[in-house]
This record gives structure tokens, sequence and C-alpha cells, in this order.
């Protein structure tokens, strides 16, 4: 087993630069400011080597690096030393290994990344030799440790062979004060000019070539730290649940304008949007890292814990592109991943091959697929006619075959033949005119089938989903009026007015409307903006908003009265809706908001009975629910479609908030996406227009916690934020400290079970804790333990039994680990 972490100095965000090729003959510094800016955010990942000492240093080194972040020594006895700038002057620490068997014996391993040379008196002298890293020898019996430097960070890594100890691993910090586990199971070091923090551990085995993660925490005493690791089965995959966390992710100008939002496997995160800033954070070896002009797309891959920019890349021309409704993403069994969205761009980057290689009018559609780590471009083809041509989504079929879906006012969008409409019915020279959904094969070279949707006025297609018994659900608004296409035994085929909301289903081939509804009130405007599919019966949600204080909302719903006191497009409801799967049947429908506006953005199901929704709200007195992580209101913003962010949890049968909460800071916010991670955590993507407060909640230790973007209505950076799935963990700390996030509740053994598993769980320090049990529909079910334990390591059973022993049903559980510091909550099954 293997544990890697980095240090990271909190120093000024300056680059000093000796001298630059090609400078001005005056010495003028031509390097513009956001230009230093980019090159910083792609030199922090940068390899640095380690170099012998040969004199050109303190003998007492045997190596030193110089990284962006200050210098780096490795002594002949194996201590770390760090001479770190703070100012003019310098930051000393010193760590040592203690309690070792041995005598460290440092050796250099593999060749520098890079060549290192001398220029002595203008003349290139032969130079020291560099190494990709240091070994420091079995300073303890079974564990090898391996020092690798980064632009601004060196690394650990300890490899723990079978049979050794982990928890014999100490470490003393000289030159600190007493150590702490901060916010983020990040480690901190006071000094007397500022703090020092190492990010929080991770640790994975290597199964069948497989990497895959193991819990693990850092324990503290005094000045000395070491790690607390979860149990593991060295004969089975493991399983790490991320930590709860948020972060910023853009550059100096606006970028969001919505965000596509995708997990991988390991519950890692993709993220794409619209990017104006050329110093947006790319790191090397993305397909493109440098910003083209007008505004590009970015996708970006962080770490679960959203600690760590992975990957990222731009994809563009020279012209406006992912501009309003945004990219989307999509990803398919193998890890590739797939982009959809808008592009102005004439010079846009398709490949050889591709199905369309011609820019077609004002604004086109563009489909690219990226390499998993986005460093390879492996296809990309424009989609569209010679008008303006917007797509909603892009999903990837169980066959290889990418889909997507939106609109179009161009009467020669590339239909294929025999399909259920191959003539344009919108109005001319509008912006939205009919729906359009095509089907590509997965290398992106030929558009297999592709038909118009809508009627003889506006139709626009707002999101898809996927049958996998073979058709394709569209939700979206029709302004066509009675000619709109419905079938006949819908549950509702008749127009309702000022627009209203619809659902329709085709089969694979698109060449037979299978079902089609509107759905709305009288007199105002009703908009569909996401669908799903329940799996287990087939039946389809539909959320979107209304001005309509006659929506169908139906008896026993949540909430079935309009909340609004504005007219419309200026207070609308969320409304949430439930269809049987021929889309005969309105089988509940509830409204949900307060005195202003609200506009959801995604719906999801969890498989335990409950869905999520997220969207943007400017309603203070919007439904929260007690306990949840926010309850009060915190955005001011600049038009009434922006305010905070919401995420709601309700039964599938609409009848119960479960759990509602802000999530948002004083300026604005405007929705994205949404994403369970295998543990069920909600992952929530989306725009945030903070641009004065710099008060959006992210955690210590995140990628970015600094606000960067531009001032706009809708945007300026990215957010991606994680919450447990009762709603209740907070991002940051509710009583203005940081909690201690260095507590850790492990994954239960065994899970699934029947009908006892045990729960585990690691303390950093001595503390009184509660360890409970709820339900899915966050009752407390049993509470197994409340009161003090000590530093280290704990594993309490649960026998499947509530709290007056009575066995509970099968079904979803949570663990809960809560102190007035903390509160992680784990998901539990039990199968009886």
């Amino acid at each position: 087993m293997t544990y890697r972490h980095r240090i990271f100095a909190l120093l000024p965000a300056v680059i000093l630069v000796g001298s630059i090729a090609g400078a001005a003959p005056d010495g003028a510094d031509r390097i513009a400011p956001q230009d230093r800016e980019s090159i910083g955010a792609r030199l922090a990942e940068l390899d640095v080597p380690f170099i012998e000492n040969r004199g050109e240093t303190d003998p007492r080194a045997l190596y030193y690096t110089h990284t962006f972040g200050g210098d780096i020594f490795v002594t002949e006895g194996g201590d770390i030393v760090y001479a770190i700038p703070k100012g003019k002057a310098r930051l000393a620490l010193r760590e040592r290994f203690v309690g070792g068997d041995g005598a460290a014996t440092p050796r250099g391993d593999g060749e520098g990344a890079v060549r290192v040379h001398n220029f002595r008196g203008g003349a290139r002298a032969g130079g020291p030799v560099s190494f990709a890293a240091v070994d420091l020898g079995a300073i303890y019996d079974g564990i090898d440790i391996r020092l690798e430097a980064r632009g601004r960070n060196v690394e650990k890594v300890f490899t723990v062979q079978p049979g050794a100890d982990a928890a014999r691993i100490r470490i003393r910090m000289e030159g600190a004060g007493a150590l702490a586990v901060r916010e983020g199971g990040v480690l901190s070091a006071p000094t007397e000019m500022g703090d020092v923090t190492f990010t929080r551990p991770v640790a994975w085995q290597e199964t069948d070539g497989r990497k895959e993660n193991v819990e693990v925490a850092y324990r503290v005493d005094g000045d000395t730290y070491g790690f607390a690791v979860g149990a593991y089965d060295r004969s089975r995959p493991l399983v790490i649940d991320p930590l709860l966390s948020s972060t910023f992710l853009g550059g100096s100008d606006v970028d969001g304008m919505t965000s596509g939002l995708v997990l991988d496997d390991s519950g890692d995160i993709y993220v794409a949007a619209m990017c104006a800033s050329p110093d947006f954070p790319t790191v090397y070896g993305g397909a493109d890292t440098t910003w083209n002009g007008g505004s590009d797309v970015f996708v970006a891959k962080l770490s679960g814990d959203l600690t760590t920019l992975i990957a990222c890349t731009f994809l563009g021309g020279s012209g406006l592109d992912g501009q309003w409704p945004g990219p989307n993403l999509a990803r398919d069994s193998s890890g590739v991943i797939y982009v959809s969205g808008q592009t102005e761009s004439a010079d846009f980057p398709f490949t050889s091959g591709a199905a369309d290689s011609t820019f077609g009018g004002d604004t086109d559609i563009f489909v690219a697929k990226l390499s998993a780590d986005l460093s390879t471009l492996l296809a990309c083809t424009y989609v569209g006619g010679s008008a303006n041509d917007f797509t909603e989504g892009i999903q990837v079929a169980a066959n290889g075959d990418v889909w997507i879906a939106g609109n179009s006012s161009s009467s020669d969008y590339p239909t294929t033949a025999g399909v259920w409409s191959e003539t344009y019915l919108g109005p001319v020279g509008a912006y939205n005119g009919d729906g359009v959904i095509t089907r590509l094969a997965g290398d992106l070279t030929t558009v297999t089938a592709s038909t118009y949707f809508g009627g003889e006025g506006t139709d626009a297609i707002s999101e898809f989903v996927l049958d996998p018994g073979g058709s394709i659900y569209v939700a979206g608004y029709t302004w066509t009026g009675q000619n709109f296409p419905t079938t006949p035994d819908a549950y509702d085929t008749t127009y309702h007015g000022a627009g209203d909301s619809f659902a329709a289903r085709f089969d694979t081939s698109l060449t037979t409307l299978l079902a089609s509804t509107l759905l709305g009130g009288a007199g105002e405007w009703d908009i569909a903006i996401a669908i799903t599919r329940d799996p287990a019966n087939g039946d389809i949600y539909l959320t979107g908003h209304t001005a309509s204080s006659t929506f169908p909302a139906t008896p026993g719903a949540y909430d079935t009265t309009y909340n609004s006191y504005l007219l419309s497009d200026a207070g609308d409801d969320v409304f949430i809706a439930r269809f049987d799967a021929d889309l005969e049947e309105l089988i509940a429908a509830t409204y949900l908001g307060g005195r202003k506006w609200e506009s959801p953005c995604a719906v999801i199901l969890d498989g335990t009975g409950y869905l999520y929704i997220t969207g943007s709200t400017s309603s203070r007195n919007f439904p929260t629910t007690a306990g949840a992580y926010d309850t009060e209101y915190g955005a001011g913003g600049t038009t009434q479609y922006s305010g905070d962010l919401f995420v709601c949890r309700m039964t599938t049968d609409l009848n119960t908030l479960a759990a509602s909460t802000f999530l948002g800071g004083s300026g604005g916010e405007f929705y994205g996406y949404m994403a369970l991670d295998p543990d069920g955590n909600v992952v929530v993507a989306a725009s945030t227009a903070d641009s004065t407060t710099n008060d959006f909640p992210v955690t210590t230790g995140a990628y970015d916690e600094t606000y960067n973007g531009g001032v706009h209505d809708y945007a300026g950076d990215v957010v991606v934020c994680k919450l447990d799935p009762l709603l209740q963990d907070p991002c940051v700390s509710v009583d203005g400290g940081a909690p201690d996030r260095g507590a850790f509740l492990f994954e239960n053994r065994p899970n699934p079970f029947n009908p006892v598993t045990t729960i585990h769980f690691a303390l950093p320090e001595a503390a009184p804790v509660r360890l409970s049990v709820h339900d899915a529909a966050g009752r407390l079910v049993r509470t197994l333990a409340d009161g003090a334990f000590s530093a280290g390591p704990h594993a309490l059973r649960w026998d499947g039994a509530d709290r007056n022993g009575r066995p509970v049903a099968s079904g979803i559980y949570f663990s809960r680990l809560a102190s007035k510091k903390f509160i992680q909550t784990r998901k539990m099954v039990l199968l009886r």
C-alpha cells in the first residue's frame, strides 16, 4: 500500500524570473500579467529534478531541488529541510523520521526530467547530475520512502510492503509549533511566519494493474505526525469516500455560464464550461493548453476530494465557443469523454473523417471526443445548418452511439431519410425554431439518424434521457399552439396559452413518435428544463419552472399552491412532475419555491426512493429543512434569475421534502449540473459571480479557495461542490471556525451486509463523538455510541436492529459520525 501527500507553503503568488530570452533591449517586460499567471498555473505541477550536491550548496545536503515554492534539501541522515521564502526572509523547516529500524540511505533514482547545466563566465560547464526522485531507503522495516519534486511542492511516497505496519511511520516537524489537522484533512504546521500546510494524504493498492483507493488520515501528537489507515482487504478491491468539499475553478475573466458534469468510476470529477480567461489554469498534457480567443470551452478533471486539478484542456477556435446554453459532458464505458456545445468558430478543431468539417452558419453544434486523461482529441465534428443550432445534452448509448438533442432555426439542419420529420417547421430567423434529435456513430464520422421535432411555432428541447429498452425521451417547451405534435392517448393534448412544457418519446431510429404530451397551466408559461427516468419502473420525472397558478399539481403533493407574488418572467416556481412510461398518466406533480424566482437545472434519482433537484433561487423564503447545511439565503445577485443555488431531496411520490439547503455566498450563483458519486454524495457544478466578497463556501485545502473571475450577471468562476446524501454535512464550518476534518468515517465492512456489519472510524485526537444510524429519509434508527473516544482507529458493530432491538427492513441506511467540529456520513446497504 502506498501513501502520497504534498507540502504547500502559503506563499505570495509571485514568480521571480532572472532573465528571459528575447527580452526587449531596454529590459522592458513584455510578458502580460495574465500570461505570467497562466505560466505559474502550468508550472505548479511540472516535474522538477533532484540534483546531486557536488559543491553547489551546503555540504550537509546530499541532494537538493529548487521549486517555485522554495528550496528543498535531503541530508545524509535522511532529513528533509525546507527553505521557504517569505518576503525577504526565509523560513526553515526540518522533517525527521523517528522510531525507525535503521539509518536512512538517500540515493538518487531515475534520470531527471530536465538537463541541468552550469554557466560560468559565459561558458557552459559540466553540470551536476539530476534525478527524478530520491529514495531514502528502508528507515522502517518493510516501508520504502521516496521523494518526488513538482513545481511548487515535494511529494513523500511511502510504500508499505505486506506484513509491515504503517502505524510505525512517525515524522517530527522541527521549526514549527504543535501540528493540527484542519478542514479537508490537511495537516497544518504553525510557524512565526504563518502556517505551512500538507495536503490530505491519499492511499491506494494495485490489484491486477488497477489503482484502488484506501482510507487514510493524519494522526498528530504534538510536533509529530503519522497516519491512521482504514480497514483494507488485500484480496479485494477497495473504495475511498472523497471528502466533502468545494472549490473555485477559473481565471481572471468570465468563466462559467453553466457547467457540464460527469463522474468516473473512481469518483474523479469532470466539469466543462465556457471560458473567457486566457489565464485559465490548464495543466501540462492537455490536448490544448492555449486559449484560442473570444471564448473557449474548457474541460477539467478534478480529484474526487476537489484538492487537485488532474488535467484540463481548452477546446475551441478563434470565435465564441461554449456560450449559452453551455457545454455538456458524457462518458462512455471505457472512460472516453464526449463534449457537445455551441461554436461560432469557423476554425474549430474538427478531425479527419469528421461527419461535417465545414462551419455552417451563425452558430453550429460541435461534438468532440477526448481521451480520459484529456491529452488527446480523438475526434471532433460540426453538426448544424446555416442559421443557429444549439445542443442541450449529450449521452452515449450502451452500443457506443452518441446522442445529442437541442434546437435549431436552420432549415438545412442535417436530417436523415425516413425519420419522423425531415422538414423545418419553425419561424424564419428565430433564435429557437424546432427541436432536433441527432444520433452519431461513436467515432463521430457519421450522422446515423437525425430529425426535427416541433410544430409551426417555436419549440425547443431542453434535455433528454435514453431508455435502455430502445427509445429516447426528450423534454422541452413550446409556443407552437394547438398544432404541436402530441399522441392520442397522452396525458394532455391541449395547448394552454403562453407556453407549455412537453415530454415526448421516440424509437431509436427516430422514425416513430411513440408518445408525446403537453404539461402546463392556463395563461402563463411552463418551461421544462430537465428529465430523468426511473430504471426500476420506467416512470419519467420532469422538472422546470412555471409562472402559472393553475399548474396541475396533484392532491397530496408537497406543495399545491403557486408561491410567487410577482408577474411572469420575474417570479416562477419550480415544478416537478412524474409520468408513467407511456406519458399517459400524470402520477404526481408539485410546486417548489418561494416568493421570487426559481429555476431548476437537474433532477436525478438515487435508487432509494428519493430524487434530488438543484437549481437557482432568488427567494429568501425558499423552503429549507431543519439541520440542512445552510438555511439562510446569502445572495445579492444582479438579476432576479441568479441568487443562491438550492439542493433538495424529495420522495419520489413528490409528497415530502426530505432535505433542502441553500448553497452560495453574497454574490450570485447560477445553475449548472448535478451527479451522485458512488457513495451517494451530491456533486454540483455551477457558475458564481461572487466578485466582491469572496465568501462562497469553499473548503480549506481545495484546489482553489479564491474567486478569480470577472464581473457578470451569471458567471465569473465555476464552483464544484459536494454534499452528503442528507444535505447536512457542511462544506465549511457552520460556526466560523475550521472544522476538524482529520477524523475519518470509513466504509463499513461488509457492505452490503446481512445482518451484522462493522463501522470503522479514526480520530486524530481524543474527542467526544456520536455514531448513529439513519434510514434513507434521514430518521434516526439507532445511536451506536455517544461519548469520548481516544485518538486512533475504532470499530463498532451494528446488528441491523433499531433502538428497540427490532430488525429493520432491507434498504439503504447511513452511518453518521458527528462531533462539535465535524459531521461525516456513509451509505450502507442492508440485504436480508
